[in-house]
This record gives C-alpha cells, sequence and structure tokens, in this order.
C-alpha cells in the first residue's frame, strides 16, 4: 500500500488539500475524497493509497478555535 502525505487546511470556506505533486479544494471534506481518487486513476496504476491528511494550524479558522486541531487530521484508503 502506497501511502500520501497531504496538508489539509481551511480557507476562504473551502477545504484544502495540497503536497508536491497534487493541489485540490473543495466545499466539503468529500470532496476532496472524490478528487483524490480521480487524480490517483489519472496518474497511477491500480492498487491501494492510504492518504493521510495533516490540518495546518496556521490555517486555522477562528471560528474553528473550540476544536483541536487534531480533529481534523484524517486518513482514508482508495483502491483503484
Amino acid at each position: 500500500m502506497r501511502e500520501i502525505a497531504l496538508q489539509l487546511d481551511y480557507q476562504n470556506n473551502r477545504w484544502h488539500a495540497h503536497n508536491a505533486q497534487i493541489r485540490i479544494n473543495a466545499d466539503e471534506l468529500s470532496g476532496l475524497d472524490i478528487q483524490i481518487k480521480d487524480y490517483l486513476t489519472k496518474n497511477y496504476q491500480k492498487g491501494q493509497f492510504k492518504i493521510r491528511f495533516y490540518f495546518d494550524f496556521n490555517n486555522f479558522p477562528l471560528w474553528m478555535r473550540q476544536y483541536m486541531p487534531h480533529y481534523f487530521n484524517r486518513e482514508t484508503v482508495v483502491s483503484i
């Protein structure tokens, strides 16, 4: 299983995820998942990928300060 790490942040009412190879954004976290699967399908051979999202505390919106930033760290497995 290949692992891919993405930095996750929230700016201008949209979720953003990026690393050196990919930069995506969506209104909902589920939209990021769809875009990642599309990206993997176009750029990689079949297999399983563990996607790890790490929230960037420097871009933590004021309205979310009631939550700990690690609550937004997430991990998902994508099969293509």
